[in-house]
């Protein structure tokens, strides 16, 4: 199992999971580490723009894309990169999205984990009262 029991981050108030990952740029070989945020309303995971300068990417060469979001549509340019998703800092990868077009949006703060190219593939289990929760393989 990839992630069992992991605690939830208080946030304000809010309680949120988070994984952590490592973003590549395949072309550049650049590579940063950072948390995810699982995010089950999200259709796709989407990067900060900040992350696209870190990593190699000039923002605006990517492809054209708009996103809905909780604010409205956002504007992004979708760029070649890898998500590797670490169930600890040390340990390789337990899945990993590769060379795929991924958003890199104007306005976002926390890389989002979303449901089709991550979620999919796993159960989600949260339980609030205790502060926890897993991902499991089916």
């Amino acid at each position: 199992m990839p992630i069992r029991n992991w605690p939830l981050k208080n946030k304000n108030g809010c309680l949120w999971g988070y994984i952590p990952i490592t973003i590549i740029n395949p072309h550049s070989g650049r590579s940063f580490r950072t948390v995810g945020l699982v995010d089950t309303g999200a259709s796709h995971c989407t990067i900060p723009i900040g992350f696209a300068l870190i990593l190699g990417h000039v923002w605006n060469k990517g492809d054209l894309s708009f996103s809905d979001t909780a604010g409205g549509q956002a504007k992004g340019f979708k760029h070649t990169t890898t998500i590797e998703f670490n169930d600890s800092k040390n340990a390789k990868p337990f899945h990993a999205i590769v060379d795929q077009k991924v958003d890199f949006l104007d306005g976002l703060k926390t890389v989002l984990l979303g449901v089709t190219d991550f979620m999919n593939g796993y159960h989600l289990q949260v339980d609030y009262p205790k502060g926890r929760f897993s991902l499991i393989a089916p």
